[in-house]
């Protein structure tokens, strides 16, 4: 019963991110969910399942909702009901819930719009510093520092990928204007952007200095598949493959620091028993 509470829970928390996805990239106050062309949503469509259910996906107007929405509502779901299964004897897993919503609504605006809000990194990490005075894991050293390393580190990378995009970026024949691969103008689109950045520092925080460098590892390696399949469906669609194009790269830190999060201790008996 308390994992079917819990996925419950998850799926209502799934209709809150799916509200603060619409509105925070667009720095709005949030408001009851609506359609894309701003019409309020009636109460059974508040939830993307609901909506998706009774026949109202569409406005009035004729704008739909997209699959999103019943999407995070339902991973989200099932995201609570497995913490609820697997950390059921822990008191910490209630911190769980909350950083696992907070990484699904980074997430979903890092796809969408390529923004990390700010909104969503600072109570993250106020959060996060709670956690690890009360429950002391990570401890309050091992938390901070992670902060630490997961900032230098994403900020290296941020800096050269800045000069890397200076290095290869094209100036027009009169002088006047200049544009780089991947189409943008003055480098307004980078692989990595600032929020990146943070949201390395949010994870560090979160999870600690040790479990970040093997939470960074799995960044790099999926990151690096994630781009390859994006290249082989831009070929298999026919589409131009766009050299240098930005791929939102907050949800491969989040996979990462999700996977040391809750199976950490696997992971960690797992490679003791390779050493031994």
């Amino acid at each position: 019963m308390g994992i079917l509470l819990a996925a419950f829970a998850g799926i209502m928390i799934g209709g809150i991110i799916n509200a603060l996805a619409d509105d925070l990239p667009l720095h709005r106050a949030p408001r009851l969910p609506r359609y894309p062309d701003g019409t309020p949503r009636p109460p059974i469509a508040w939830l993307g399942l609901g909506a998706f259910a009774s026949g109202r996906r569409a406005s009035p107007g004729g704008a739909r909702l997209s699959w999103r929405y019943p999407a995070v509502e339902l991973v989200t779901g099932v995201i609570f009901g497995y913490i609820a299964w697997a950390y059921r004897q822990d008191a910490e897993h209630l911190f769980y819930y909350f950083y696992m919503a907070l990484f699904v609504l980074i997430a979903v605006t890092d796809f969408e719009h390529r923004i990390v809000p700010f909104a969503a990194v600072v109570p993250g990490a106020l959060v996060a510093l709670a956690d690890a005075l009360i429950t002391g894991r990570p401890g309050i050293g091992d938390s901070l520092l992670g902060g630490v390393v997961g900032y230098g580190v994403f900020w290296v990378f941020y800096r050269g990928g800045a000069l890397f995009l200076m290095a290869v970026s094209r100036r027009s024949p009169d002088g006047s204007e200049v544009k780089s691969p991947g189409g943008a103008e003055d480098g307004e689109e980078i692989a990595f952007g600032f929020g990146d950045v943070m949201l390395a520092a949010l994870c560090g925080l979160i999870i600690g200095w040790q479990a970040l460098i093997f939470a960074m590892l799995i960044t790099v390696f999926s990151g690096a598949v994630g781009a390859l399949a994006y290249i082989i469906g831009r070929m298999l669609s026919r589409g131009r493959y766009i050299a240098f194009a930005a791929i939102p790269y907050g949800p491969y830190i989040i996979l990462g620091a999700t996977v040391m999060l809750l199976w950490r201790e696997p992971i960690k008996a797992f490679l003791q028993g390779l050493s031994g």
